[in-house]
């Protein structure tokens, strides 16, 4: 009986510790388990703040970005709202030029001497030189910033009428850059318009003294060329 009991007492013994020893394994294995997910969290923490960084690094590179765009693009603008205000101001000038020298029945900057309704055709040519066609006109063709210009002389070979085309280059500058709206304001109404049917133009005509001085108008409003004859 006393080798029994003893017996029995040692494998109650063993059996606890054994529990004891599972309990620490699963203790062991607990903590490692929450140690494994505190080490994700920590990992994943110390992953996501220099991503934080990142996106707000690029939104900041963004915005800036945006605001250098915005402001090239205001002076872009203003650059070209300055071009233009340069631009109407010189056709402005240029109709007050051909209004002060069609009141005297001189040609715009051709030649100081030749006017119409006086000189002659061999004295445009001493002065010019002799046009590139000849017909009803002689054609002088401009080229480089020069103007060209159409001459028509009488039975006496007088210069009976001149035409002003303008220049091709910058011509916004130019004739191009003359409005109906700035002849009205610069000389007031015309004395006459008349239709030109063919090529959907208007004739805007004013009459110094003894000098007619026409602006034929394209269908948008600008200025085509320019005609002085004498009345």
């Amino acid at each position: 009986m006393k080798k029994l009991g003893f017996l029995m007492i040692t494998i109650l013994l063993v059996s606890g510790l054994v529990a004891c020893g599972k309990k620490k394994v699963e203790g062991v294995q607990g903590d490692s388990h929450i140690n494994e997910m505190e080490s994700s969290e920590i990992e994943h923490s110390t992953e996501s703040e220099p991503e934080k960084e990142d996106v707000k690094q690029n939104e900041q590179a963004n915005g800036l970005e945006s605001e250098d765009k915005q402001v090239k693009e205001e002076q872009s603008d203003n650059q070209s709202t300055s071009v233009e205000n340069e631009q109407k101001q010189m056709a402005l000038d240029t109709l007050k030029e051909l209004l002060e020298e069609a009141k005297d029945g001189r040609v715009y900057k051709l030649a100081s001497e030749i006017y119409v309704g006086k000189t002659k055709r061999n004295e445009v040519y001493d002065l010019i030189g002799e046009p590139e066609e000849k017909g009803d006109f002689d054609r002088y063709h401009g080229s480089m910033g020069y103007a060209s210009y159409d001459l028509a002389y009488d039975d006496k070979d007088v210069l009976k009428e001149a035409r002003y085309r303008g220049t091709k280059v910058e011509r916004q500058s130019n004739l191009g850059g003359i409005t109906v709206n700035d002849l009205k304001k610069q000389i007031g109404e015309p004395d006459e318009i008349r239709e030109i049917s063919m090529t959907d133009e208007k004739n805007y005509i004013y009459r110094f003294g003894q000098y007619e001085f026409q602006f034929v108008m394209n269908a948008d409003g600008a200025a085509n060329h320019v005609i002085l004859l004498k009345q």
